[in-house]
């Protein structure tokens, strides 16, 4: 199982790589640096989904 350190690294290394993706599609939404953490990955999954998911720009 991983620590929530690892988890967290994990979590920055996605949000780095959706970066990168939303920045070559010319896409202006992105993760603010740092803002993925385990605490706040749990706290959103066990949030109830609202409709349309997610919005972009």
């Amino acid at each position: 199982m991983a620590t929530t350190g690892q988890t967290n690294d994990n979590l920055n290394h996605f949000a780095a790589w959706v970066n990168r993706y939303c920045d070559s599609q010319g896409r202006h939404d992105a993760f603010a640096p740092g803002s993925l953490a385990t605490r706040t990955a749990i706290r959103a999954s066990s949030s109830p989904s609202t409709p349309g998911g997610c919005t972009t720009s």
